[in-house]
């Protein structure tokens, strides 16, 4: 094993012993202050005595002296050795010069003086609730559990942080300390990469830079940033990585992770008339429509039934309403199954769709899952929809993107630029007629026969012109723009909205949403139990893993800082960032995928049935696996 991940994992396990060392010495603390509390003077059960509550400040900061601050002062002097380790791995990676001892003094007393002044903070939270609870009269038992949650929540968590960043900060000054001293210009970002790591540093993971190349890459924005200062914090709080000199051009090597692949390019297929189409999109579908024998049964290939034998109902049919009942909604799933609703496609867009539903077949091979059974058109902002089977599509976005992937983008610009340029005559004869109009009315007798021909001329025009702009935005907005080259680590903000901006055709893109959309019959389908559906639905038991990952905090609305998200629309909820991942892992990039979610898709593909336990999830109970 390389010297310096020696070196990182020891660092890494001290700091597990330091954070478990200060947390018991804050439990200490806590029950001694508890007990100060204890001797509060009270009336009828209830503090009264302000005198005592103000007095009780020195003896609190004595307590925290003597049980925190003297705990910190020993986890400290633990860095000596951490500074001998330090030099001792740089030099297997060349000349070093050794670090004065002063400046190992200064840094320590600088880490100190951080916990005091922690402690010296708490120190006032503390005395403040002592006070208020006194001056309100505050029961004792209300107090105690108001000091508790002081100190056992609050100082420790905060406590628990700075004790793994001052390590860290430590080692990273020193190695940095050293290596600029012996005169090293570049440097290697190393440390792990597992499920726990930034996207941010996932990127840089074993990379060589030159330090303005570092301090220009660290002035960009991620989740977890703590600072610009590079050298210090590393990829921000909690982080394990730091940079380490390269003194030998053979140390030199890039990140060994996922490469980004070569997409090749969608070939579009031959153009069916819709007639044509729309008989084979109906035969693919009705592969699907084959029932299991018995509602106990649920082959990988087939949508599970009920006791009655119908189809399993989650989600409103096409053309349910709000009165719909759900024996309603059951029948209208069976009558749909195995139909296209092919109302405002064009030829073009049921092509495409024809060829996608091949794929898909091929996906719903690998990932256990029935095939689409239904198509419907939708309307309104979604492009695509799904829901028990059944895909949704807007002709309105996609008949115009269909149009470019056969014509192509210079067909379809040229024909925009004829209907801007058509546009752009009839405003100049809209401006004309405004003129004749506003002579006509300064005329002493104007004509009124006159002034309606152009009045109505006018308003001709005026449609026509509109039309035209609009047949021209409208294709223009449907060509594609260039790929997107967002790689993961680089700024959030310059992340496209959706996966299919990833691709720069039309063809590709239909498909890519296409797969999205397959992704969300993966985690409604798959081990899909029956009693998912209705105003108590908690999710199939994918869906229930997938909302454990995504949130780090659902109350709050915080999503886990340590998945990747490789879209603006992934961070929607659970269910859209496993929709745009799958769309991502299926259709050549991989690289831009959460690793597990990447781990998860691997499980589903290599194994011979559906799901059973994987990183320590039952997948057909939706639980964690005991």
């Amino acid at each position: 094993m390389a010297a310096d991940t020696d070196h990182f994992d020891a660092l890494d396990s001290l700091a597990d012993t330091h954070q478990k060392k200060l947390a018991e010495s804050l439990v200490t603390l806590e029950n001694r202050i508890a007990d100060l509390v204890a001797t509060a003077p009270l009336q009828d059960g209830k503090l009264f005595d302000l005198e005592w509550a103000v007095n009780a400040r020195n003896e609190l900061r004595q307590a925290i002296n003597e049980d925190y601050l003297t705990e910190v002062d020993s986890i400290i002097r633990d860095y000596d050795q951490v500074a001998v380790d330090a030099a001792t791995m740089l030099g297997e990676y060349g000349d070093i010069v050794q670090l004065d001892q002063d400046v190992i003094g200064q840094l320590q007393q600088m880490t100190f003086q951080g916990f005091e002044d922690l402690g010296a903070e708490h120190l006032d939270i503390i005395s403040k609730q002592v006070y208020e609870s006194t001056l309100t009269g505050a029961t004792f038992a209300n107090s105690v559990n108001a000091v508790r949650e002081v100190v056992g929540k609050d100082m420790a968590r905060y406590a628990s942080q700075q004790v793994h960043d001052s390590l860290m900060q430590f080692d990273r000054a020193v190695n940095t300390k050293i290596a600029l001293d012996s005169g090293a210009t570049r440097f290697k970002y190393r440390g792990s990469d597992d499920s726990k790591t930034r996207t941010f540093c996932r990127k840089h993971v074993n990379k060589v830079y030159t330090i303005d190349e570092i301090n220009e890459i660290w002035q960009g924005e991620w989740t977890g940033k703590s600072s610009s200062n590079a050298f210090a914090t590393a990829g921000g709080y909690n982080c394990r990585h730091r940079f380490r000199p390269v003194f030998d051009d053979l140390d030199v090597e890039e990140q060994a992770g996922e490469p980004v692949e070569t997409i090749q390019k969608r070939k579009v297929p031959e153009k069916l008339t819709k007639k044509a189409a729309v008989a084979s999109v109906t035969s693919k579908l009705k592969k699907s429509t084959v029932k299991p024998k018995d509602f106990r049964e649920r082959p990988t290939d087939q949508y599970g039934v009920g006791f009655d034998g119908k189809y399993h109902t989650r989600f409103k049919p096409y053309k349910a309403t709000r009165y719909t009942t759900p024996d309603q909604a059951a029948d209208m799933l069976e009558e749909q199954a195995g139909k296209i609703f092919d109302r405002g496609m064009t030829d073009q867009t049921l092509t495409l769709l024809d060829s996608a539903l091949d794929e898909t077949a091929e996906l719903a091979t690998k990932f256990k899952v029935p095939n689409i059974r239904t198509v419907v058109p939708v309307s309104g902002r979604a492009t695509m929809s799904m829901g028990d089977g059944r895909l949704g599509i807007n002709p309105t976005y996609w008949n115009p993107k269909a149009q470019i992937a056969f014509e192509g983008n210079e067909t379809i610009l040229k024909k925009a630029a004829k209907k801007r340029a058509e546009a752009t005559a009839l405003r100049s004869e809209l401006d004309d007629i405004i003129v004749k109009y506003r002579d006509e009315q300064d005329k002493a007798i104007p004509d009124a026969a006159t002034l309606k021909l152009l009045a109505r001329d006018h308003k001709k025009k005026l449609a026509k012109a509109k039309a035209a702009e609009k047949a021209a935005n409208k294709a223009e907005a449907a060509v594609p723009a260039p790929a997107n080259t967002w790689q993961v680590g680089d700024d959030l903000d310059d992340r496209p909205w959706s996966a299919k901006e990833y691709y720069d055709n039309a063809e590709d893109q239909f498909a890519n949403t296409i797969r999205h959309e397959f992704g969300h019959l993966v985690h409604q389908e798959h081990n899909r139990n029956g009693t998912e559906g209705g105003m108590f639905d908690t999710g199939t038991p994918i869906e229930k893993y997938l909302e454990n990952l995504f949130w780090a905090d659902k109350s709050t609305g915080r999503r886990s800082p340590v998945r990747v998200f490789p879209t603006k629309y992934s961070e929607a909820n659970h269910k859209e960032w496993w929709a745009e991942n799958f769309a991502l892992y299926n259709g050549g990039r991989k690289d831009l995928v959460d690793p597990k979610l990447s781990g998860l898709m691997d499980e589903m593909v290599s194994k011979d049935g559906r799901l059973t336990v994987f990183d320590e999830w039952d997948f057909r109970r939706g639980e964690y696996a005991k």
